[in-house]
Order: structure tokens, then sequence, then C-alpha cells
């Protein structure tokens, strides 16, 4: 069921970003613990299992029954325009090119929220935040966090 929950989410970005008609990048996938941010990819992270409802308070360790939810973190990540060359010969990004990228993050962080609301019921999966991440190692985007019940 863990994975059942996670796959979903990946599905639903892939079918928004589809609909828009916006490319992602081929590498695609769910992930457990922490994710490397080494080239263009979408992943669906299982962040955190815990007790307790989306949106409500957490249970502690109880070993008794009860609601269980995963937190799990949907991370875009775009190659983004760089420092060139080393030492004296050094170009930075132009204005134009930093602004192309600008405009690429915030449309996918559009798509991303969009692509995943109809999953939201406030019960058994609720929003956290849309984070972005970098630019850091030629790479930015963004991080979703979402509670989802299991």
């Amino acid at each position: 069921m863990i994975y059942e929950r996670a796959r979903t989410v990946l599905d639903a970005v892939v079918t928004g970003f589809a609909v828009d008609g916006v490319a992602l990048p081929e590498r695609q996938y769910v992930a457990n613990g922490a994710v490397a941010a080494d080239c263009e990819q979408l992943v669906v992270q299982v962040a955190r299992i815990f007790r307790g409802l989306p949106g409500g308070t957490e249970g502690g360790t109880s070993p008794c029954h009860g609601p269980v939810s995963m937190d799990v973190d949907v991370h875009l990540l775009r190659c983004v325009p760089t420092i060139e060359g080393e030492g004296e010969d050094v170009s930075l990004p132009s204005a134009v090119e930093l602004e192309a990228s600008g405009e690429e993050l915030l449309r996918d962080a559009e798509i991303l929220r969009r692509s995943i609301k109809p999953l939201v019921d406030c019960r058994s999966i609720v929003l956290g935040n849309l984070v972005p991440y970098g630019p850091e190692g030629g790479l930015g985007g963004w991080t979703y966090r979402l509670v989802v019940q299991i």
C-alpha cells in the first residue's frame, strides 16, 4: 500500500504535465530515504512513516492500533544556468538566461500544484509546503510536501 500511494502521486504529476504539454525529465521514480540531486529528475520520495492522521496530531510511538500516515516529498529538478569556465575566463549566465530558467521553474510550481490538487481531500491527503530547491550544482526546482494516510 505504501508504494501504491506514492506511485499514485507520481502518476498524477506526470498526467498533469502531459495535459499542459510540458515535458518532464526522463528520470522518474518512487524512492525511500535520501534522494541524490545529481541530474534532472522527478522523484516521489517516502520521507517518513508515522502514527497519526494527515493534518492531525502524531500519535507518538504507541505499538497499538491506529492510523498511520507518511510524509511524501515530490522533487522536480531541472538544469539551470551556471557559471562557465575557470579563473579569469569565467562567464556568468545572462539575465535573459536566468529569467527564462526562473519562468520555467515557476511554471513547474504551478503545474505541480494543479496536478496534485485533485488528490487532496483534506482527510487522507493534505498539502504541505512547495519549497524551491537550489540553484545548486547546476540544478533548480521544487520539493512539494504531502502527508498521505496509508
